[in-house]
Parts: structure tokens; sequence; C-alpha cells
């Protein structure tokens, strides 16, 4: 599942962020496609979509000033990173939407220092709302959304103590991952300025169903498991063992999934 892939490869980069300079430069006014509200933009000035090559970098990289890089991915995963949701909730659309691979890299009119930060992997509002309008332009998308019933699992609160921190610093990007370690998925696992709703969603992206959010818990945290077992190598024993260390639990069940339907969608060809 390329979801799953994706965010299991880009959290065991993490402590290889590299973080911009703090210095703040010069912030010019908003320009087409910008909006007033600080960081925040509508659309990309610059955008080259291509098939991919044999080589070439594999995920999503968000990048400082709203430039996103994205590689190897197929069109239903474009849909999913631009919706909020996992790649397992768009459906329909031509058989060439989960097969062919793309790479996309976009860059907005203005470079704007207040988005100065570090490199992030899901793509925040402006991004999403810029890709929707550069997906539907290049692949002449055209989808609509649906509720639908299908197997979730519910996150709530656990018996024990909630094994969290008030976040330290709360102007960074939501962060928070299950450790993969290639053949090994010790349990080892971080949380950085992640609310617990984020905590579903990327928990939810390595498994086979969405996970709902029950818990009621408000605010962002931050968490360290360390390795519980060194020779576990199963994602879903993971991630159920760390949800009760860290004072939750999660429970099969079913619940209406907002799914993404593509409705029609025409293949890309290098620009």
């Amino acid at each position: 599942m390329q979801a799953r892939k994706l965010r299991i490869h880009l959290s065991t980069t993490y402590l290889l962020l590299v973080f911009a300079a703090s210095t703040l430069a010069q912030v010019h006014p908003p320009a087409s496609g910008m909006d007033t509200k600080r960081g925040s933009f509508s659309e990309f000035e610059v955008a080259t979509i291509k098939p991919s090559g044999p080589t070439g970098h594999f995920g999503f990289r968000g990048l400082p000033t709203g430039k996103v890089d994205i590689g190897q991915q197929p069109l239903s995963m474009l849909v999913a990173l631009a919706l909020n949701v996992q790649q397992y909730q768009v459906v329909g659309g031509p058989d060439w939407a989960s097969t062919d691979r793309y790479d996309l890299v976009a860059q907005p009119a203005v470079t704007d220092s207040t988005r100065l930060g570090p490199v992030a992997y899901t793509p925040d509002s402006s991004q999403q709302m810029a890709l929707r309008k550069l997906l539907a332009e290049r692949f002449r998308l055209r989808f609509h959304t649906e509720k639908r019933l299908a197997p979730v699992y519910f996150l709530t609160r656990g018996i024990g103590p909630l094994a969290m921190e008030p976040a330290k610093d709360r102007t960074r990007p939501e962060a928070a991952s299950i450790m993969d370690k290639g053949d090994k998925i010790d349990g080892e696992a971080f949380g950085l300025n992640t609310t617990i709703a984020n905590l579903a969603q990327e928990i939810g992206g390595l498994m086979d169903r969405p996970v709902i959010d029950q818990t009621g818990i408000m605010g962002s945290y931050d968490f360290h498991l360390l390795p519980f077992d060194t020779s576990n190598t199963d994602m879903n024993t993971a991630i159920f063992k760390d949800m009760e260390r860290l004072g939750l639990k999660l429970k099969p069940g079913k619940g209406l999934v907002e799914t993404v339907v593509i409705d029609s969608a025409s293949r890309r060809t290098p620009n």
C-alpha cells in the first residue's frame, strides 16, 4: 500500500530534517494567488508534473515557502494528499490512476519568510488547496466526496495515564509516526507538536482502515516511546501496543468514512 510506504519511509528520516535559517527576510506584499492571511496561498505559480523515471526520491516533501516536491506517486495518492485522506479512501477513476507514477514539483508565487521552518511530510491547508487546483488543471480531474459505511478503528482513551507531554514548540509542523527500521518494527515511536487527531490520521495511513479519534483529548503533545520488542516485524502489533503505552486504545468497528470518488481524469504526459 503506497500510503503505508510513504509514511514509513518518511518517518525514518525524521532525525535528518534540515531546519531553515531563523533570520527573517523581508516579506513582500501578497501577489496573485497569495492570501493575505499569514503564510497562506491558493495556487502554485510554477508547477511541473511528469511521469516518474527509474530513479528519484519517493514520497512527499513540503519545503519552506510552500514549495512541494512529490516523487513516484500515482494520481490516487496525489488526490489523497490534496484532500487530506488516506489513499485507500480514494476510489473510482481509470485503472492507470493507481498504477502510473508521477513526479510533481510546484512553487507558489511568493517566497514568504513566515513559512520558514522544518521540512513537513504532509501538506498544509494552503498546499492542499493549491494541489486540488493543479490536479484539476493538469489531469482534468473531476471528483466528488461521499460518506460510506466501512471498517474503521476507533481511538479511545485507555486505562493508564496519558504518556505524553504538552508540546514544547507549537510552531513546528505536526509530526507523529511508528518507526520502521527495515525488516524490524520494534515499537519505537515519536510525536512532536501532534494532536491526537493527527496521530489517528498518521497511524491510519499505516493500517488497512481509517482511525477515528474518539478520545476527546485536545491540545498538542510531544512523546517518544522506546522499543518494546526488537524482534517484532508486524506494524499492526506495534501500533496496538504503542497506543496502549500512550494511554490510548484502538477498537475495531464500523463507521462512516469520507470517500473521494474520482469521476474522470485524463492521462498526463511529460511537460
